[in-house]
């Protein structure tokens, strides 16, 4: 009998990002899917996305590790709730010295931070720290037999969520609104340059003309200035912009649902969004 902890490793591999960008930089997809062969039960030929969708199932059946989460997360809240069209995600984006497993932005900004039951709650403490500082909401999304653990917590302002086995969400507790306790320099440290040239250039309403070397200091200074609710709108827009445009929702409704959380996390460009889209509906043999 082979050790069903190794077989849910392998069910795992295929929703990691180094798999999913060899598939988009065209590595050969029946070598690339041969490591599957013996865990998909039927000798025929399938579809790159019957085979993700059969994958996914027996990683969610069987090993409800993070990206089973992310994946409800995205489906359930930015394709369910709200829209990819009005609303964005990031995933594992940095913030000061944390990384957040799945961030939301519509018209307010949201942290998720995801404990599975393989998870431990160690970092919990300095990481939602480091969330609040950046968002007016954040949330614990975790396995329903952990809820009373984590909604115990003495960690002010944070919410509570349990994923069922059936992929609903439930609120073991409401998260409660952050936005006073906002601090824009850790706001400001998330933008990309771009996104913070164009901000300040709008805000002050002419471009911004001097050295390069000056711009960063110059931007935050301005940044830091404004009141906190026009500061955190331009935060929120900034980041809606990184994939709600239609070229990126359009790539993202192609793949299959499980694959929706690679998507957003994997940056791909045009070329290799586009041959990933012709290859979902390819069929190989394995």
């Amino acid at each position: 009998m082979q050790d069903i902890g190794k077989i849910n490793m392998i069910y795992a591999k295929a929703f990691r990002r180094p798999f999913f960008t060899s598939l988009a930089k065209g590595e050969d997809v029946s070598h690339v899917f041969s490591f599957f062969k013996d865990y998909i039960s039927d000798d025929k030929s399938y579809t790159v996305r019957e085979i993700f969708d059969f994958l996914f199932e027996m990683l969610r059946k069987n090993y409800r590790n993070e990206y089973v989460y992310k994946s409800a997360i995205i489906n359930k809240i930015i394709f369910g709730r709200h829209s990819p069209k009005t609303s964005s995600s990031s995933i594992e984006l940095h913030v000061s010295n944390s990384i957040v497993d799945v961030a939301v932005f519509n018209g307010h900004s949201t942290a998720y931070e995801i404990k599975t039951e393989f998870d431990s709650p160690k970092r919990l403490a300095t990481q939602t720290i480091d969330y609040l500082d950046v968002f007016e909401k954040t949330y614990i999304v975790t396995h329903p037999d952990f809820a009373d653990k984590y909604g115990s917590l003495n960690l002010p302002n944070v919410g509570v969520l349990v994923l069922s086995k059936k992929d609903s969400f439930s609120v073991i507790k409401e998260a409660e609104t952050n936005l006073e306790n906002i601090k824009l320099d850790k706001v400001f440290s998330v933008l990309r340059r771009d996104e913070y040239v164009s901000i300040i250039e709008d805000y002050i309403s002419k471009k911004i003309s001097m050295p390069n070397g000056l711009i960063h200091d110059f931007c935050k200074d301005v940044f830091l200035s404004m009141p906190l609710t026009v500061a955190n709108g331009y935060f929120i827009s900034a980041m809606k912009k990184r994939a709600t445009d239609k070229d990126f929702i359009d790539y993202l409704y192609s793949l299959p649902a499980s694959l929706r959380a690679l998507g957003y996390a994997t940056p791909l460009s045009k070329k290799q969004k586009d041959y990933l889209i012709n290859l979902m509906d390819s069929k190989i043999e394995i």
